[in-house]
């Protein structure tokens, strides 16, 4: 699946510059990513490529907090683990702390699974050989 300019180094950031300093100028003032404390994105089916992207190499690190994917998880699982490794310590139920959250169908399970292995394997709790 193609992502697009998404998979650049710091778009997602300059997406909400623009957002903010185009389109939202006239109804919140003068506002910056840099002000940005937390940020949520939701994915359904395709979408979780260009979250994958956004939360890893958007250039808003520790501000992307919260990832919910609606049946969308199927590849890609590098990012999905890089952000929840990444990020471990923080996890909780916290305004400041981050979320990963996916729901998915009977179908979805097996990815679910997977990045699961993933994560275990790269926090040592998984064998290496298994």
């Amino acid at each position: 699946m193609y992502v697009g300019k998404w998979a650049n180094t710091g778009l997602f950031q300059d997406f909400i510059d623009e957002l903010f300093s185009e389109h939202m100028n006239s109804i919140i003032g003068s506002y910056e990513s840099s002000k940005v404390d937390r940020i949520r994105i939701a994915s359904h089916s395709g979408g979780y490529y260009t979250i994958g992207y956004m939360a890893t190499v958007g250039g808003m690190d520790g501000v992307v907090k919260d990832l919910l994917l609606l049946d969308s998880l199927y590849t890609n699982f590098d990012q999905f683990d890089a952000f929840v490794t990444d990020n471990l310590c923080s996890f909780g139920t916290g305004e400041t702390q981050f979320r990963f959250s996916t729901v998915y169908t009977d179908d979805g399970g097996p990815c679910l699974t997977t990045l699961q292995w993933r994560i275990e394997r790269r926090l040592g709790l998984q064998d290496p050989n298994a």
